[in-house]
C-alpha cells in the first residue's frame, strides 16, 4: 500500500477582510446590473411597436438569439471568446440567471481580460465607447445599418437577407 504525502502550500492567507471586500464588490456589481437592466428596459420601451419592436421581441424568444452568425463573426474579429475554444459566449445564456443583456464579449469580459493578461483602463474604456459612438453617428451608415439588421431583422424579413 502506498501513502500519498500531501503537501500544504506555503500560501499566506489573506485576512478575512478580503472576503468582505469581495462581498461589497459583488453587491456593487449586482446593483450595476440592476441599473443597466432598467436602462435597457427604458430603451426597449422607446422602440416603435411595428415592425421593429415586434421583430426585436421575436428574435429574443430564443435564449441564444445573440449567437446569430453575424454576431459570432463580430466577436471573432474583435478577439472575443468566439475566437477561442473557451465556449464562454456559447454557454452564457445557460450560465446566467439573467434574461436581459446577454451577448458577446465587451472590452471588460473577464475571460478575455485573463487571456490578454490585462484589464482595460478607464481611459481605454472611454476611448472604446468614443470610437463606437463615432461609428454609429458617422456620415457613413454602414455600421449602424449592419447592427440594426442583426438586432432587429429576422432572416428573410421583407426580403432582406442578412449575411
Amino acid at each position: 500500500m502506498y501513502l500519498l504525502k500531501l503537501s500544504v502550500p506555503s500560501i499566506i492567507y489573506e485576512p478575512l477582510t478580503n472576503v468582505t471586500d469581495l462581498e461589497e464588490e459583488l453587491k456593487c456589481l449586482q446593483e450595476n446590473c440592476w441599473k443597466q437592466e432598467l436602462e435597457l428596459y427604458e430603451h426597449e420601451t422607446m422602440i416603435p411597436e411595428r415592425p421593429l419592436k415586434q421583430n426585436y421581441d421575436s428574435l429574443r424568444h430564443n435564449a441564444a438569439w445573440y449567437m446569430r452568425k453575424e454576431l459570432v463573426a463580430d466577436c471573432v474579429v474583435r478577439g472575443g471568446c468566439c475566437s477561442r475554444k473557451c465556449g464562454c459566449c456559447r454557454q452564457r445564456h445557460l450560465d446566467s440567471g439573467r434574461k436581459k443583456g446577454i451577448g458577446h464579449c465587451t472590452e471588460e469580459c473577464a475571460c478575455c481580460c485573463t487571456y490578454r493578461d490585462m484589464e482595460p483602463s478607464a481611459k481605454d474604456k472611454e476611448e472604446f465607447a468614443k470610437r463606437l459612438r463615432g461609428l454609429l453617428q458617422s456620415d457613413n451608415p454602414a455600421c449602424l445599418l449592419r447592427m440594426a439588421n442583426v438586432y432587429f431583422l429576422d432572416y428573410g424579413f421583407c426580403g432582406f437577407k442578412i449575411g
